[in-house]
């Protein structure tokens, strides 16, 4: 008995025929889609950190946090190598000394690869 998925396709006399889809991925539970780490930063300082982490931080948690997920000699089983990316987004009117202190808490952990998200700059006349 075939259970794969089917597709109804309509054929130029108008008669439909089904033709089988192709095949769907198996999803990993353990992959990440993100190809970085994503720290927000608030208008209230509050920092928002993305998939895996999914929580929100205060500067001391998120410095105690990352510190235990890298992977290294102190945890081997920690969830990211040095060289994963950490992306800082913060908010147009967050106060820049969270976003500073995100900055410290990644590259205090062991992060090498750490920045802040690229802005669109506006040409012409800007307020």
């Amino acid at each position: 008995m075939d259970l794969s998925r089917r597709i109804a396709v309509t054929a130029p006399s108008g008669a439909s025929t089904e033709v089988a889809a192709p095949p769907l991925k198996p999803l990993d539970p353990f992959a990440m889609n993100d190809e970085a780490l994503h720290l927000s930063v608030g208008i209230d300082g509050k920092i928002v950190a993305g998939a895996p982490l999914r929580r929100t931080f205060t500067p001391a948690e998120l410095r105690a946090t990352l510190a235990s997920e890298l992977r290294g000699s102190a945890h081997p089983n920690g969830m990211f190598q040095p060289g994963f990316p950490v992306v800082i987004a913060p908010a147009d009117n967050a106060p820049w000394e969270i976003a500073v202190e995100v900055l410290d808490a990644a590259v205090a952990a062991g992060f090498r690869n750490v920045g802040f998200e690229p802005r669109a700059t506006v040409v012409g006349n800007a307020p």
